[in-house]
């Protein structure tokens, strides 16, 4: 692409300058010549602004390449020291829940035990609460004695 452009400007060169050698030129003549102006000016401006998007972009690679370089280094530097670090704290011992979860068996043993009579047959009894439909109707009422 660029020598296509590289050549077409120099063409246009050549012909502007044979245009002005020579002494006689017509007004086609300046009109082609001003056209080839024209066209070189155009390719010179895509053409450098082409080269300056392709350093840009050379630039900004070469930038990531250095900065993943850095943090691979820093990456590495860090595992090495890690690696060769002395052990600071010891190893946590596994939890051992055994002994909390039997004490919160006999806890939970000793309430049921309280609250609820061992069943016979299968089917639990009502301890002898003193509840009756005609206790909790009475609250709220006058008495009549």
């Amino acid at each position: 692409m660029f020598t296509y452009q590289e050549q077409e400007i120099g063409n246009s060169y050549e012909q502007f300058s044979k245009m002005l050698s020579s002494q006689v030129a017509s007004k086609e003549d300046m009109d082609k010549a001003n056209m080839s102006v024209a066209r070189i000016e155009n390719c010179i401006k895509t053409v450098t602004d082409r080269l300056r998007s392709m350093i840009g972009k050379l630039e900004q690679n070469e930038e990531a390449k250095t900065k993943r370089t850095e943090q691979m280094q820093n990456l590495l530097s860090n595992l090495v020291s890690a690696v060769n670090a002395p052990a600071q704290m010891p190893l946590p011992q596994p939890f051992q829940s055994t002994s909390s979860i039997n004490k919160q068996m006999s806890i939970d043993n000793a309430d049921s035990a309280s609250t609820a009579p061992d069943s016979e047959d299968g089917v639990r009894k009502r301890t002898d609460r003193k509840f009756s439909i005609k206790s909790l109707t009475k609250f709220g009422k006058k008495s009549l004695d």
